[in-house]
């Protein structure tokens, strides 16, 4: 007993103690204990797990008074004839003392059995293995979810689990890991390709250790980055060379890799590693990687990372740099759009480069779009064209779906085909120009109002088939609209009773409550604009009427004339012929001239006697006087009123001067006439001046006037 005490005592010097001792078969022995009860090194040795009477606690003593059926209540059985007799005493007197044994505590002591697991167990910031974020979940054969897939399906039921590689995204905490760089340097590539030495190594790498340091690290690993690029966990090593590298750095480690850019792209980890290097490298060095993969870019394309690699081209390249990955696709357009893989290179071009561009890819895909949409890979191409292609693309597809419009509705996959086709026709790009497409195609869905086998009918109860008619509620406008709603409530009783057709009634019912949210906020937003419109006027007439006091203030001020007194006519005709006052009626849109004529209709209306026009008058006048006023009723009145008084003056001026010349030409008439018949008498008498003044011809001439 005691050499097994000693060898656990020796066992537990040399993992816990102060003299440690290094071992061949564990690199980092005689390491200091982490500040975390975690090791993933199994180097701990924990002494709260050690056997309680080892070689930090004595045996328990004995106890003569311990019972080991008294704490249970239990009566000892006291038979004749059974062992110990009765008398008998234990141990004889003989025997001397015995040993103290159970200790004086109790058996078995307070702190046995240690608590399990310990309360610090799992340290704390240490991260649970789980389901890597670059691992892709197993995607449902359905092209989404409630189509036909199961609820509840494990997504990553079946694959293997990669818990094995870290999850780059998480935070790593130097804290848990106990290393350091002194004991990683002598053998960095293998604590590389270890799990907690990537993650110490990555941490480092991130901002956690000094120039030099890192310098250190680039050297010791750039011999070994393509055996890094392909471990599982020294290619988080590599890519964290390359996102904190320096330009030197990375081309150093671009050298390294040239020659095993498809061998890696193509290796389940290595392809990260030139994704990467796609992603942080500039232009000219990702052209140079991505011409090492021209000869074989369809095999890549073709493989199951490779794609990834592909993909990562068509992002970070130009378009003008990736003609090589058109060129080999558009000699098998179709069938790389029905491929697992293929499909996802077409749609990134189609999202990075222009449509025209892609025309050699663009044609044969549009050509066979009838069978391509039934393709479980190619008919997210065919959407993708959808909402990218050129117009003709889309109006060639638009015209394919429409000719078997009900077939393809009723297909689990090409179902969502038409319903991108009804969206891309209402909202999409080029919708004003599919116009006509898009009533062919309502038309060709809804049928005749007294058809009970069209389209649409059918479709309500499929179990596909009814998506396509909640896209089809959700997308259509105007008489569509209208036509669509009389359609389905008049087939409501139906639905109700179809497990299918509830879900077309909640469609329904969404959409007459969205159009009507939407009447409301259109009402309310109509009557704030109102407001606005409102007090925006409100100020804006505030400031005009500031603006022209201030104005007039001046002007009179330089006249010597204070704002309190009242002008008179004659002074207010003064006042406005002043430069000052022009200028501030002009930038007012107040004519002098109009305002000038109008001055006794003026004085009229504001001077109450023979005190004349204040101040605020003054600004009022000038304010209403303004052509850019809109006309009121009470405007028009006035304007009628001044114009009966103009009339009415000017009648009474015209008929005073009429009175006046009238008056002068009938005293000039009168006159000739007596001169005339003067000189007439003279010359028929013949007689002297005095004769021809006779009381007879006075008298005549008197009656003649």
């Amino acid at each position: 007993m005691a050499d097994d005490s000693q060898s656990k005592y020796e066992l537990a010097s040399a993992w816990g103690g102060d003299n440690r001792q290094a071992s061949s078969k564990d690199p980092y022995a005689g390491v200091p204990p982490a500040r975390s009860a975690h090791d993933p090194y199994g180097r701990r040795y924990d002494d709260y797990y050690r056997d309680p009477y080892g070689p930090y606690a004595s045996y328990p003593a004995y106890d003569a008074r311990y019972d080991p059926y008294g704490r249970h209540g239990y009566q000892v059985p006291a038979y004749p004839g059974y062992y110990p007799p009765p008398g008998y005493t234990y141990p004889p007197p003989a025997y001397g003392a015995p040993p103290a044994y159970p200790p004086p505590g109790g058996y078995p002591p307070p702190s046995y059995p240690p608590q399990y697991p310990p309360p610090a167990y799992p340290p704390a910031g240490y991260p649970h293995p789980t389901h890597s974020d670059r691992e892709p979940l197993r995607r449902s054969r359905s092209p989404r979810r409630g189509k036909g897939s199961k609820k509840n399906k494990d997504p990553i039921r079946g694959k293997k689990q990669r818990d094995e590689s870290p999850d780059d995204s998480a935070v790593i905490n130097g804290a848990d890991i106990n290393l350091t760089l002194a004991e990683v340097f002598p053998r960095l590539t293998k604590a590389a390709k270890e799990q907690e030495g990537s993650r110490f190594l990555q941490w480092k790498l991130a901002g956690n250790c000094s120039a030099e340091e890192k310098a250190k690290i680039y050297n010791l690993a750039m011999a070994d980055t393509v055996k890094l690029a392909s471990d599982a966990f020294g290619n988080f090593v590599v890519q964290k060379l390359l996102e904190h590298g320096t330009a030197e750095q990375l081309e150093v480690m671009l050298s390294k890799v040239k020659g095993h850019v498809l061998e890696l792209s193509e290796h389940k980890f290595g392809c990260r590693v030139i994704q990467k290097m796609l992603e942080v490298l500039p232009a000219q060095k990702k052209s140079a990687i991505a011409a090492e993969l021209a000869d074989t870019i369809v095999q890549c394309i073709y493989d199951m990372h490779g794609n990834h690699v592909v993909q990562k081209v068509v992002e970070n390249l130009s378009t003008d740099d990736i003609d090589f990955v058109i060129s080999a696709i558009a000699g098998k357009a179709a069938e790389m759009a029905a491929h697992m893989y293929g499909c996802r290179i077409i749609q990134r071009l189609l999202e990075n480069c222009d449509a025209e561009q892609l025309a050699a890819v663009l044609d044969p895909i549009v050509a066979s779009a009838g069978k391509l949409s039934k393709d479980s890979h190619a008919n997210y191409v065919i959407q993708c064209v959808l909402e990218r292609g050129r117009e003709k693309d889309k109006r060639q597809i638009v015209q394919a779906i429409t000719k078997s419009l009900l077939e393809f509705s009723k297909n689990k996959v090409s179902s969502n085909v038409v319903e991108k086709c009804f969206e891309i026709t209402a909202i999409g790009v080029h919708a004003d120009e599919l116009s006509e497409e898009r009533s062919a195609l309502m038309h060709a869905m809804l049928g005749s109002p007294s058809d009970p086998t069209a389209p649409i009918a059918k479709l309500m109860k499929d179990r596909f088939g009814n998506y396509t008619v909640q896209r089809i509620i959700e997308y259509s406008r105007g008489a569509d609209w209208e036509t669509l709603c009389q359609r389905l409530e008049a087939s409501v009783h139906d639905l109700k009773k179809s497990p299918t057709g509830q879900y077309i009634i909640t469609a329904l019912e969404k959409k007459k409550a969205a159009m009507a949210s939407l009447t409301i906020m259109y009402m309310l937003l109509g009557v704030l604009v109102d407001v606005m419109s409102a007090v925006s006027a409100s100020e804006k007439e505030r400031l005009a009427t500031a603006f022209i006091a201030g104005e007039l203030r001046e002007e009179l001020a330089k006249s010597n004339r204070h704002q309190d007194v009242c002008l008179t006519q004659e002074e207010f005709a003064q006042f406005m012929m002043e430069p000052g006052v022009r200028r501030v009626a002009g930038d007012s849109g107040v004519d002098v001239v109009t305002m000038a004529d109008m001055l006794d209709v003026v004085y009229e209306d504001f001077s109450k006697g023979d005190n004349g026009i204040t101040f605020p008058e003054i600004v009022e006048l000038m304010l209403s006087m303004r052509g850019t006023n809109p006309a009121t009723v009470k405007d028009c009145k006035e304007q009628i009123r001044a114009t009966k008084k103009m009339i009415k003056q000017y009648a009474e001026d015209t008929s005073l001067t009429l009175l006046k010349e009238l008056a002068s030409l009938r005293g000039d008439i009168q006159m000739f006439l007596h001169n005339d018949k003067a000189g007439s008498y003279m010359g028929r008498s013949g007689g002297s001046e005095s004769d021809s003044l006779s009381p007879a011809a006075e008298g005549g001439d008197d009656s003649d006037g």
